[in-house]
């Protein structure tokens, strides 16, 4: 239930803001920004929206491609911070 005089977010917005496309940008402009608070919050979200086997498919493999594009330094932060959430899961 929304706040009294607060507007609720259409369901659309929220979905075009955490697709999958969404969220790999994010993850990768966090890297190229160094806001580690934007790329590790993406990762958490595609962990959780879309589970650890649809996210890698549709989200971090793609995430680590972009990445890669840019630069190896990049790249590797990408597939570092990806794997440190992934092993997390696990271990949890």
């Amino acid at each position: 239930m929304p706040i009294l005089g607060e507007m609720p977010v259409p369901r659309r917005l929220i979905d075009f803001e955490f697709s999958p496309t969404a969220l790999v940008r994010r993850i990768v402009r966090g890297a190229v920004e160094q806001d580690m608070v934007r790329m590790h919050g993406s990762i958490v979200a595609a962990f959780e929206i879309y589970g650890a086997e649809t996210a890698e498919r549709d989200v971090f493999s793609a995430a680590r491609r972009l990445a890669a594009t840019i630069s190896p330094d990049c790249h590797t932060m990408v597939a570092e911070a990806i794997g440190s959430h992934a092993n997390e899961g696990l271990a949890g």
